[in-house]
């Protein structure tokens, strides 16, 4: 209780407060309150007492407490301040009676549950009845209100006595009659308490209307509370009588509340907005929603709302809420409403869709659904909108544009049935001319046929019925061109409604509901018999229903398709047809006649149009692909792929590529499958799998000549065959692996079996075993690191056995020389999509596929053809739909709790990464990155080091693994006081600093390792853990990696084009040689640049490093015509292939981060996930929104617009001394300025008299620039510039 807080006064104390005695011996403890006013209101009737000067009502003594039930020990306290109260009455000895309630509320304060249970409550209420009327002295009062607000809020039968006491009247009395603010404080927050039970209690005293008066008078906390206990008494009220006599004069205080237009005091319009909801729904109650709506019409309560939702958007939801209530009830309203804020809706459904609001979709159309007539109700209003079309047709354009959209930013069944229902409402009334405008009804509709809910599909195809009802000529050719035709027919087959949901209450809060209704049944029929009558209805019998629901569904598709066969067009199926032929033609067509195919393809693409249906029912892509790949006859698919490519780069008459069109179908026609991608995914994620521990069966695969250090284990794992565990439904194959190779004896499995019980987080390899690895089977697929227990339950039906191996890891970084091999390469990458290949969205995933890897890199490079595109056309691959549900699927309960993702959302994002956005693949890392490390569970792991010994204390901390997985690191430098973030980021600074001057690096502005044969020691593994702790921890370091250094960790094999990354000198001198083979291959007298190849004396040694031979004795191997192929292919595997120092590096990073997790992003973007940010762009605008002044700086003062002044004119290596002095690290994070957590922040520093002798200082872990106010922009450039020289590299007090 906050009983010694400072009293505050709205008025000055006036010259009679010498009325109020206060001994200032009894005021140390508390501190003085303030008199508000000098007009103390005339004394209350003492109550009377007896002549021992005893309350006159019968009252226990304290031996018969004792008698009835047993008394704490610390109640002794409290029992006797009670006494001490009661025996202070007679004598009116007020000073004993302060210090005794004192005593008492401290007494109350250290109870705990246990002990308040157990208090003497009628007896404590008689004391504190007494105390509220002594009017003598105020600070009695007070202290006995705090002791009553201690108890309505801890004790649980504290408001009930108090109620039946009659302290309301007592306490509203106090409130109204306030002249001290802690006094009436403490009033509100009792009432507040009594309210939430008895809030007709509250309301019939009288009080509402003078509370309300003086809402201004409070600070913000209690103006809430003042507003919640008029919300409660709204919610209750019962009878016309109660709102006329009691809440009815207080409606002008409370339109006055919604008319605040002050976003500091947005709190009102936001309780009025719900007091009015509330009474609302009371006056539907007492049947008075008529009569109510005619005050709010009079009042112009709907232009208000508008209004204030113009102002403040933050009430936009809320508003809207009122606003379907009003709708619901009166048509004038509506009426009223649709020609005020029809454009405040667009906007707020733009919104919604926008920043993924739900909330906000959810009130925007529950307040449309409320405007317009539902099918047969409000006959009135359904006449009344078919008399006025326009009204319907602006309602339509808000909604029928957006509605794909708005269903995909929907998470809850019920309000996808909401915007299905508003829908149909909208066709039925809608004028036809108008309705045939539209052109998106068949793209929505034909997602929705394949969905897995009862009710959703018959509201799908409720909706198909009434379009053609409607408009049956203009939606049939299109809904069978786009295949909604072909899903409402499948829905007349039973067997194809086997997989829709059979739950009633598949909403969560929907069966949690019929769950207590059920409950109340069970109870009720304990009681008495059933003999006639209803009751609500049983979980089986609700499964029967279902049932009656997919024969609903059975008639309502044959009804439908007598509908579309009375007006079916015969010309609809032309552009399919056309298609298939072409699509024929691949089987009997070789690649000399491939370029009239070609034409034929682009005219129907360009005038047919084909949609993603008529592609799919083609069989384009995957006879496409037969024909590219060509059989294993390598150079005739070379030749067809380099004729495919020529196709795409054509233009089309809009000006727009072949390449761009095909892309489009071929990522609508995946999508068009998109359920079968996604059916175990949102949604879809069998709980089971992950909630409940099942039974899982390993089996291991004996070894016929195990090694050395494996014969014990498996000789123990032989002798075991197969064995069963009950592992966590979180455990990873990963951490399988790991624990697996510690076992060769029982003790070692008893510790194994359980410790996976509980979700282990134990990745430390034995150093011995570290190049054995475990290959794990399902089935004979075989299961990647990230795999969970919990996938493979959920999609078994029995005991899963797991089948397990030993196997020696050979890590071979692959080269490729020949267009063959790297064109052979790039077809098995073009397979591997992350998808079954029986998946029915398995052929357009690999075609798009393949477009992406000739867009994202050509493979051929002998032929002529160089395949360029702008670089806009990366995002044209993203598919929004697929990111929406992954980011969904990170709002669900089991992602929360456990971090599961389905299996697709791990399996995708690796291999078809290009479908989504870079955002979306960091949220999946960092799912996975949770899963594999306790950093998030465990406290920081704090470290002190050396600053002058930064790389051998770095060499410490990155051996100690258990540190690295079991916390955030955090470091702080001996003898510096500063600790936490910037520190930390500092050492990442300095530690990549000290990495970078190592002499293991070519020569080079990336980093790229020297051949392994001169690196003396090796320190790769050191690196992948640095690396991989900063991916782990989320901290930025400046090791710019070459990108064909990441594609050998990803393990993608390298060509002779990754050399121009390493070594553009070298490549080019390379490729002059490769241009002499070419050209001396028809010129036997050929000269290289006029000279032979001989005369150049060059032998078989690698450039930069002549005492590494290339082949053995290469010293003496001078190059000749006949040689130099071998030289360059020499050459470049001796410089691009660092298998040993390739494979430590995976190994260190590794042990903290799998290297699956990294597969799905580009070099590019490694990069900038481990060094941040190098591309901001520091304009003033850009720095005005993302940098907050504070604490004695505003936007408006003249040092923080010239700090952001000087700012905008840093070079960047000025840019980088600014990041590393005020954050700890010389670049930015992903998102730029943005990105920082907690933002930049400019406060204003002590600055004494003269500001301009003191120099800026930082506080790096919360990203603040103390900055002192410099009278000059000349005099902040000068000690900024000081600061950024000299600051650095320490962390003292400031």
């Amino acid at each position: 209780m906050e009983d010694q807080r400072q009293k505050r006064s709205r008025d000055e104390e006036s010259e009679d407060s010498d009325d109020l005695d206060f001994k200032s011996s009894e005021l140390t403890e508390n501190p003085v309150s303030v008199k508000l006013s000098s007009n103390i209101s005339p004394p209350l009737p003492k109550l009377s007492t007896s002549d021992s000067g005893s309350l006159p009502q019968k009252k226990p003594k304290l031996w018969e407490y004792e008698s009835r039930k047993p008394i704490h020990s610390i109640h002794s306290g409290t029992l006797q301040c009670i006494k001490t109260i009661q025996n202070s009455i007679a004598t009116c000895d007020y000073d004993s009676i302060l210090l005794s309630l004192r005593k008492l509320t401290s007494e109350l304060t250290m109870s705990n549950d246990e002990h308040l249970s157990l208090l003497p409550i009628d007896l404590l209420i008689e004391v504190l009845i007494f105390a509220l009327n002594v009017l003598e002295n105020p600070e009695i009062i007070l202290q006995a209100i705090i002791c009553m607000a201690f108890l309505v809020e801890s004790h649980h039968n504290a408001v009930p006595c108090f109620v039946k006491a009659g302290m309301i009247s007592m306490i509203t009395g106090k409130l109204i009659n306030v002249e001290y603010i802690d006094l009436a404080e403490y009033a509100v927050k009792i009432l507040e308490k009594v309210s939430a039970d008895y809030p007709i209690e509250v309301l019939r005293e009288g009080f509402l209307s003078e509370v309300l008066g003086m809402l201004e008078f409070f600070e913000l906390s209690v103006q809430k509370k003042i507003l919640s206990i008029v919300l409660n008494m709204s919610r209750a009220i019962s009878t016309i009588e109660d709102f006329a006599n009691y809440l009815s004069p207080s409606l002008p205080s409370i339109f006055s509340l919604l008319a605040n237009r002050v976003k500091e005091k947005s709190h009102f319009n936001e309780k009025a907005l719900d007091i009015l909801v509330a009474l609302y729904e009371s006056m539907r109650i007492v049947a008075y929603e008529e009569s109510f709506s005619q005050i709010l019409l009079e009042n112009n309560i709907v232009p208000m709302v508008c209004e204030g939702i113009s102002e403040m958007p933050m009430t936009t939801a809320k508003s809207f809420k009122l606003l379907s209530v009003m709708c619901k009830n009166s048509l004038k309203l509506s009426i009223q409403y649709i020609n005020t804020g029809l454009g405040i809706l667009d906007n707020a459904v733009r919104i919604g869709i926008n920043e993924g609001n739900t909330i906000l979709l959810t009130e925007s159309l529950q307040l449309v659904y409320s405007i317009v007539p539902n099918e047969g109700e409000n006959e009135a209003r359904k006449e009344f909108f078919m008399e006025n079309q326009q009204l319907v047709e602006q309602l339509t354009k808000i909604i029928f544009p957006n509605m794909t959209s708005i269903y995909e930013v929907l998470t809850k069944k019920n309000v996808k049935i909401l915007l299905l229902t508003v829908i149909t409402n909208l066709i039925i009334l809608g004028d036809q001319r108008f309705l045939m405008s539209y052109e998106g009804y068949s793209g929505f509709l034909t997602h929705l046929l394949v969905e897995k809910e009862v009710n959703i599909l018959k509201c799908a195809l409720k909706i198909v019925s009434t379009l053609y009802d409607k408009i049956p000529d203009t939606i049939s050719t299109s809904f069978v061109r786009e295949g909604v035709v072909q899903r409402f027919k499948a829905l007349k087959y039973p067997e194809n409604l086997k997989n829709v949901a059979e739950e009633k209450y598949s909403d969560p809060l929907e069966f949690e509901q019929f769950l207590i209704n059920f409950r109340r049944t069970r109870a009720y029929l304990e009681q008495q018999e059933f003999s006639t009558g209803t009751r609500p209805r049983f979980l089986s019998e609700c499964r029967d229903q279902t049932f009656d629901q997919k024969k609903e569904i059975i008639a309502l598709s044959k009804s439908i398709i007598e509908k579309h066969s009375a007006c079916r067009n015969k010309a609809a199926n032309a552009t399919a047809k056309a298609l298939k032929n072409i699509a024929g033609c691949f089987e009997i067509i070789n690649e000399d006649e491939s370029d009239k195919l070609w034409k034929d393809f682009a005219q129907v693409i360009e005038q047919g149009k084909p949609t993603a249906f008529e592609f799919c029912s083609s069989g384009f892509s995957e006879k496409l692909w037969t024909w590219l790949s060509c059989e294993g006859k390598i150079y005739r698919a070379m030749n067809r792929y380099e004729g495919f490519c020529k196709f795409l780069l054509e233009n089309t008459s809009t000006g727009e590529t072949m390449f761009s069109k095909v892309l489009s179908l071929a990522l609508q026609s995946f999508m068009y499958l998109e359920n079968s991608v996604t059916s175990g995914g949102y949604r879809g994620l069998p709980a089971r799998g992950y909630m409940q521990k099942t039974k899982v069966q390993l089996g291991y695969i004996p070894m016929e000549n195990p090694p050395d250090d494996l014969k014990s284990r498996n000789s123990f794992l032989s002798s075991l065959g197969k064995f069963t565990v009950v592992p966590d439904p979180c455990c990873s194959i990963c951490t399988l692996k790991t624990m697996l190779k510690k076992i060769d004896n029982k003790e070692e499995l008893s510790f194994f079996k359980e410790s996976i019980k509980d979700d282990p987080m134990d990745f430390e390899d034995d150093v011995i075993l570290k190049d054995i690895n475990i290959k794990f089977y399902c089935k004979d697929v075989e299961l990647t690191d990230e795999v969970l227990i919990g996938d493979i339950v959920a999609n078994s039906s029995t005991m899963p056995l797991l089948s397990f191996h030993f196997d020696i890891e050979d890590y071979k970084c692959e080269y490729l020389d020949l267009d063959s091999q790297i064109y052979e390469n790039f077809l098995k990458k073009c397979s591997s999509v992350g998808l079954d290949q029986e998946n029915p969205a398995y052929p357009y995933l690999r075609l798009l596929n393949l477009l992406f890897g000739t867009f994202h890199s050509y493979p051929l490079t002998t032929h002529k053809l160089q395949f360029h595109l702008n670089n806009s056309h990366l995002s044209s691959f993203i598919c929004p739909k697929l990111n929406s549900i992954i980011l969904k699927q990170f709002q669900e309960p089991i992602s929360l709790s456990r971090r599961v993702l389905p299996f697709w959302m791990k399996e995708l994002p690796k291999y078809s990464w290009f479908l989504f956005t870079y955002s979306t693949r960091l949220k999946i890392l960092d799912n996975i990155r949770f899963m594999h490390s306790e950093s998030y569970r465990m406290p920081r792991q704090k470290v002190k080091i050396n600053r002058e010994k930064i790389l051998d204390c770095a060499y410490i901390i990155m051996n100690d693994l258990a540190l690295l997985q079991h916390g955030i690191l955090e470091i702080q430098y001996e003898n510096e006081v500063g600790t936490g973030n910037g520190p930390t980021l500092e050492f990442f600074t300095l530690l990549s600093e000290e990495i970078r001057n190592l002499n293991i690096w070519r020569k080079g502005t990336v980093l790229f390792p020297a051949p392994y044969k001169v690196i003396e020691n090796n320190v790769f593994h050191f690196i992948g853990r640095v690396v991989g702790k900063a991916i782990l921890d989320k901290r930025y370091i400046e090791l710019p990696l070459s990108p064909v250094f990441w594609k050998l960790v990803q393990n993608k094999p390298l060509s002779f084009n990754d050399l121009q990354e390493v070594d553009p000198v070298l490549h080019k001198t390379l490729k002059d040689f490769k241009d002499f083979i070419k050209e001396s291959h028809i010129n036997k007298h050929a000269k290289y640049k006029d000279i032979d190849i001989e005369d150049l004396h060059l032998f078989f040694t690698l450039p930069g490093y002549e005492n590494l031979d290339l082949m053995p004795n290469g010293k003496s191997i001078p190059i000749t015509k006949t040689n130099l192929e071998d030289y360059i292919k020499l050459v470049c595997q001796q410089t691009l292939i660092q298998t040993p120092l390739i494979k430590e590096f995976r190994d260190g990073l590794s042990s903290l981060i799998p290297i699956e997790c990294l597969q799905g992003f580009s070099a590019e973007e490694l990069e900038e996930m481990i060094c941040g940010s190098s591309n901001e762009i520091w304009d003033l605008e850009t720095l005005r929104t993302s940098i907050k002044p504070a604490y004695g700086y505003t936007e408006n003062s003249m040092t923080f617009q010239n700090l952001l002044l000087i700012m905008t004119e840093f070079t960047p290596a000025e840019q980088r001394k600014f990041l590393q002095f005020t954050t700890g690290c010389p670049r930015l994070p992903i998102g730029g300025f943005f990105g920082l957590t907690p933002s930049l922040t400019v406060v204003r520093k002590e600055d004494g008299e003269d500001p301009d002798k003191y120099l800026p200082s930082v506080m790096t872990c919360q990203n603040y620039l103390k900055l002192p106010n410099y009278s000059s922009l000349n005099a902040l450039r000068k000690n900024l510039n000081i600061a950024l020289e000299e600051g650095h590299r320490m962390f003292h007090l400031s």
